[in-house]
């Protein structure tokens, strides 16, 4: 019979009481016990659409998230809450200098209340307000995802949250190392949320008709700007993996179409062209950075283009993927008659009255493998 396992208890020393309590109207912020966060509707739902191998991290230093049981949660300070596939939530990170009071910024610029409120406990003034989504936007839907884009920027500089935050390490509400509020908000259409901020302000809204049905493919007009108005640096912010990211997928195709040149005059090609691509970043990469990009296309570009075996597209020919299988046939065989030749030696042993744990340590087998080879030796 398996022990039950005990309930965990907060009660880290130090910290605020702990709540235990429903919220009472869409403004009401209770602060709850993470380890009872089932017991809370918008918690509940969250956890429902997190993906059950959650990236997660122990502390915000960790260099990158590694993937466990969403049910682990509890134990890990940082996770992505977002799937690659689907955005259920939207994620404002506000630093303790963006305003006075992060706590209301969200009620003096005319945003609904959020969903859930994560807090440092020994940060002042430093919050992160979780808008939960009615219905999760996939990214394979461009418009609609196109329209959440618009959505964020335009909520984004009305909380003046963080611009380079790009959600991929948010404050886990579910950890007790942060303080987290519940409120009695519902989650939000994409409806409720454009009519709260006045999406015309932002540089990269493009008109939508929400009423239409999702599997219609828009193709919105381009917004009409004055001539005499420049071009703004975007940071695109639909991207989630950031500006180095969105550096390497681009610049790569220039590094394919010029393979064939030599490889200091190909590295020093794609050194400016990622060099000329930080202009569209408010904060550009640094040298250093843009030369790691550049080195990484350029090794890979001379060895697959020295092979014959890339098209200057990026795509590999007919004969490269033939030279792939049969390169994977070839190691099969191996194998395979290598098991063949095990197999051989196993059952002469066997008929030599050797034991079969002596068997699989000097062959290297294992128990279940020797079994079946000695079945079907009988069974033929």
């Amino acid at each position: 019979m398996t022990a039950l396992t005990k309930p965990k208890i907060f009660d880290l020393p130090n910290r605020l009481q702990r709540q235990d309590r429903q919220p009472q109207s869409v403004a009401d912020f209770v602060l709850i016990d993470p380890y009872k966060f089932l017991e809370y509707s918008n918690l509940e739902r969250l956890f429902d659409k997190l993906p059950t191998g959650l990236p997660m991290a122990l502390n915000k230093a960790e260099k990158s998230n590694r993937y466990y049981h969403k049910w682990q949660v509890n134990e890990f300070s940082h996770f992505t809450p977002n799937h690659k596939k689907y955005i259920h939530s939207l994620v404002f990170d506000l630093d303790p200098t963006a305003n006075d009071d992060n706590w209301s910024v969200w009620s003096d610029c005319g945003l609904p209340p959020p969903n859930l409120i994560t807090a440092n406990p020994i940060k002042p003034n430093s919050y992160q307000l979780w808008y939960l989504l009615e219905y999760p936007v996939y990214t394979s839907k461009a418009h609609i995802k196109a329209w959440l884009d618009d959505i964020y920027v335009a909520m984004r500089d009305l909380l003046n949250a963080d611009k380079f935050f790009n959600r991929t390490r948010c404050k886990n509400p579910f950890s007790p190392e942060h303080d987290t509020y519940v409120s009695g908000a519902t989650p939000y259409s994409l409806s409720e949320l454009s009519d709260k901020c006045d999406l015309s302000l932002s540089a990269t809204y493009k008109p939508y008709q929400p009423d239409l049905p999702l599997s219609v493919t828009i193709t919105p007009p381009k917004p009409q700007t004055l001539a005499i108005e420049p071009e703004k640096a975007s940071n695109d912010p639909s991207l989630y993996a950031g500006r180095n990211d969105e550096t390497f997928d681009k610049i790569r195709f220039v590094g394919y179409s010029n393979a064939h040149r030599p490889i200091d005059e190909l590295y020093n090609l794609l050194l400016n062209a990622c060099i000329q691509y930080q202009k569209r970043f408010d904060t550009p990469l640094e040298i250093r950075e843009c030369e790691y990009i550049a080195r990484s296309i350029t090794r890979f570009c001379v060895e697959q283009y020295g092979k014959g075996d890339f098209k200057k597209t990026g795509q590999y020919s007919e004969q490269a993927k033939l030279n792939f299988s049969n390169k994977q046939r070839h190691i099969a065989y191996k194998r395979w008659q290598g098991y063949k030749d095990k197999r051989t030696q196993a059952l002469a042993l066997l008929a030599d009255g050797i034991k079969q744990t002596d068997i699989c340590k000097k062959l290297g087998i294992g128990k279940m493998t020797l079994h079946r080879w000695k079945k079907d030796s009988k069974n033929k």
